[in-house]
């Protein structure tokens, strides 16, 4: 719950989570999240916390949005 808790407070959009109940080391615990901030930044975060052992960041292989669907944005000042 602290994970979770500390995901949603630092601005992070939670998409998936998924739960593992492990052996007597512990349960793994997968999430997908969705931000315009780093990620290596919530990563230092999780790992501060006493009970979370490793964290692992993993990088999309693709973008889902397709290059056509991204509109342009003009702006003049």
């Amino acid at each position: 719950m602290r994970v979770l808790a500390l995901i949603e407070r630092k601005g992070f959009s939670l998409l998936t989570c998924s739960l593992e109940e492990g052996d007597n080391s512990g349960r793994g615990l997968e999430v997908t999240i969705a931000s315009s901030k780093t990620g290596d930044l919530l990563k230092r975060q999780l790992e501060r916390l006493c009970d979370v052992i490793f964290v692992e960041q993993v990088l999309p292989d693709i973008i889902d949005t397709p290059i056509e669907q991204v509109k342009n944005i003009s702006r003049s000042i």
